[in-house]
Parts: structure tokens; C-alpha cells; sequence
């Protein structure tokens, strides 16, 4: 595809709680290329929950950047899940922004399901006041000569809390895996 594809998702509670389950399947077939931007937002400053899945299936030798930003109200609460299984030579770079939300919970777990699969997963995440913001990592490598990097930063003010795991899975039959995880933060109140 020559352009992103928008996928906007707002929450607009204002006098009585609300609650959504946005779901997103993408599939991807061989060869192709697609950038996804999906975006969160919180409108009203009324109390809302959203509990987002993103199933993303990449064929043999696709290539898709996929770019999730929230910004979610400060009642808001967002669990995200992000569950991707690339194929044969696939290429997936994810880039999570997480700018605010009251509770933020963001899961990604990636199968690298195909001899030299390659993924980049990146996140930034920025709390204030009393946000919450969890971070969740799985990397499977599956097959031999799949590579994988990771880079997770967070900037943390006032009493805010900031939480990454990330584990990275090397199974016996991949052989050949080349991988690196980091994660780094920086605390501007004490």
C-alpha cells in the first residue's frame, strides 16, 4: 500500500462510565508492505475503560510497520494487546507511544514464526501526575536465523509509575538467533 492506513479509535464518555473493546485483525500476504497507525484518544474527561487486541498475521517476506500512540484522558484506563506471528523472511517494525492514560497496560508478544523473520519493537511512554504506565514484551524466536531488537524508553515526572518486562524466548530448533533488548528511563521527580 502507498499510504498509512488511520485507524482512529476515541472514547467520549462524559456523564456515566463506558467501556469499549475495539478488536483489529491485519493480514498481511506474501511480499506485500503496508504501514498501520493506530490511535487512542479520551475526550471529556469522563471515567472510561478500553481493552484493544491487534491480531497482525505477516505473510512470508511482507514488510509492515505498525505505530500505535495513545493518548487517553487522565480517568481513562487502556489495555492494549498486540499478538503478531511473521512468517518466512517477514519484516515487522512496531512502534508504541503512550503520551497519557490514568492506567496503561501494553502487551506485545511477537512469533517469529519463519526462518529469517525480523522484528523491531519500540516504545516510548511518557507518565505525569499519578499515571500508571505498564509495559509488556514477548519475543518468540521459533525458527533458526530470526533476528529481533528492542528499544523501550520512558520519562517518568511527578508520581507517576512506569513498569517494562520484556523476555525474550529462544526455542531449541532456532538456531542462529540474533537478539538485543533495551530499556532505559529517566526519573525527573523523586
Amino acid at each position: 500500500m502507498a499510504r498509512p492506513i488511520y485507524l482512529v479509535y476515541i472514547s467520549t464518555a462524559k456523564d456515566h462510565p463506558i467501556i469499549s473493546h475495539p478488536r483489529t485483525l491485519i493480514v498481511l500476504g506474501a511480499g506485500s508492505e503496508a504501514s498501520i497507525v493506530e490511535s487512542y484518544a479520551g475526550m471529556n474527561g469522563g471515567t472510561y475503560f478500553c481493552n484493544a487486541v491487534t491480531e497482525l498475521v505477516a505473510g512470508a517476506d511482507s514488510v509492515v510497520h505498525h505505530y500505535r500512540i495513545q493518548k487517553e484522558g487522565a480517568a481513562g484506563f487502556h489495555v492494549g494487546t498486540l499478538a503478531a506471528d511473521l512468517a518466512r523472511g517477514a519484516n515487522l517494525t512496531a512502534s508504541a507511544i503512550t503520551l497519557s492514560g490514568g492506567l496503561v497496560r501494553n502487551d506485545v508478544h511477537v512469533a517469529l514464526d519463519g526462518e529469517g523473520a525480523e522484528c523491531g519493537l519500540n516504545g516510548l511512554y511518557l507518565g505525569a501526575d499519578k499515571q500508571h504506565i505498564d509495559n509488556f514484551t514477548e519475543i518468540e524466536h521459533l525458527r533458526p536465523r530470526a533476528s529481533s531488537r528492542e528499544l523501550y524508553k520512558g520519562i517518568l515526572d511527578d508520581a507517576s509509575h512506569g513498569v517494562f518486562n520484556g523476555k525474550i524466548v529462544v526455542h531449541k530448533d532456532a538456531q542462529k538467533t540474533d537478539a538485543r533488548q533495551t530499556n532505559k528511563n529517566l526519573l525527573l521527580s523523586g
